[in-house]
């Protein structure tokens, strides 16, 4: 499913994506793929995640334009 999320705070941001995370995927061997701007946001927000979660794995962490090149090529 696809879910935007829209914010100036980092925390509130991260809060909600901690719970979309809590709820199972179908497949065990799905992956999540969450679009940040960069690199460093990326590390941030799986750190905060495994802060919330307790553990931060199989997610794909992908920049706006490879994101958007993966929906026009499916």
């Amino acid at each position: 499913m696809f879910h935007i999320h829209q914010g100036n705070r980092l925390e509130t941001l991260t809060d909600s994506l901690a719970a979309c995370l809590r709820r199972p995927l179908r497949s065990p061997l799905a992956h999540e793929i969450i679009v940040t701007q960069s690199n460093g946001m990326a590390r941030w927000l799986s750190l905060q995640l495994a802060n919330r979660l307790g553990i931060c794995a199989n997610l794909d962490f992908q920049f706006p334009a490879t994101f958007l090149w993966e929906i026009s090529r499916a």
